[in-house]
């Protein structure tokens, strides 16, 4: 075996070409692993806010439905209101009305 100056990576202020090259080869990984991570993160960003989107989308609909159907009950029971008050007008007379001929 040789001493340890011998096995180690700098010889005389020099890196040594297998070195170099697992140094660029796990640089030029990271940076790929990176960018893919960036890209797989924006497009997972995108997809949730198109769904936010569409969740707002669907609340604003049911919120127009639910409106309309409020407004929609509210005239039945406008309508309900003055049907018995009709009612009520006429079994008045009918009860107090019925001494003509």
């Amino acid at each position: 075996m040789g001493n340890l100056s011998e096995t180690a990576p700098i010889k005389n202020g020099q890196l040594s070409w297998p070195m170099v090259v697992l140094i660029v080869a796990t640089g030029g990984g990271n940076f790929l692993a990176t960018q893919r991570a960036g890209q797989t993160s924006t497009t997972e960003m995108e997809r949730a806010r198109a769904e936010v989107h569409q969740i707002h989308s669907s609340l604003d609909d049911f919120e127009k439905y639910m409106t309309l159907s409020f407004e929609n009950q509210n005239k039945i029971l406008g309508n309900q209101s003055r049907m018995l008050e009709s009612q009520n007008a006429i079994l008045a007379e009918l009860r107090g009305g019925s001494r003509h001929p």
